[in-house]
């Protein structure tokens, strides 16, 4: 039996493992506002609050996506090289809990459990979680698995394009 809802948003989980070929110790400061700029081709952010310049708990960063105008995020847990959790709000749209669970399968290599729970704001919102979420998940941890893939092999950004 389903559990029952209240209030008129739509809501999804999407999950994916992504199998990377260096240990935690190494992915983890990678899933960071300012690291990302290191790995991801065209990425931005403008840091509101950090103590350290880095993730930390209560940490809160904007960006500035085209498909999606301004979006807060709020660094919610931050457990060196096991677990970082990010809650992000775009305003009218929509918000997305986004958790990332690493584990070392096998000495060298992670598993990065990403699970991101989606909730409509608005009927946009709701559209979108109903219609382009799978898409827009599938599409972006493929695109985060061939960076870091690219940036462990390389020690560079893999450019634009590819």
């Amino acid at each position: 039996m389903s559990q029952p809802t209240y209030g008129s948003g739509s809501r999804a989980t999407k999950k994916a493992v992504l199998h990377l070929h260096a240990p935690p110790s190494r992915v983890f400061p990678l899933l960071c506002p300012e690291r990302e700029r290191d790995w991801i081709a065209g990425w931005d952010y403008t840091m509101v609050y950090s103590q350290s310049g880095y993730a930390e708990p209560g940490c809160v960063f904007t960006t500035t996506l085209p498909d999606e105008g301004l979006t807060i995020w709020m660094c919610a847990e931050h457990m060196p090289d096991r677990r970082v959790v990010f809650s992000r709000v775009t305003p009218g749209l929509i918000t997305i809990h986004w958790e990332m669970d690493l584990s070392q399968p096998t000495p060298g290599d992670t598993d990065l459990a990403v699970t991101w729970t989606v909730t409509g704001l608005s009927e946009a919102g709701n559209r979108f979680v109903d219609t382009m979420l799978d898409e827009r998940f599938s599409g972006l941890t493929g695109m985060l698995k061939r960076c870091l893939d690219h940036y462990f092999t390389t020690g560079t950004m893999l450019p634009v394009g590819l």
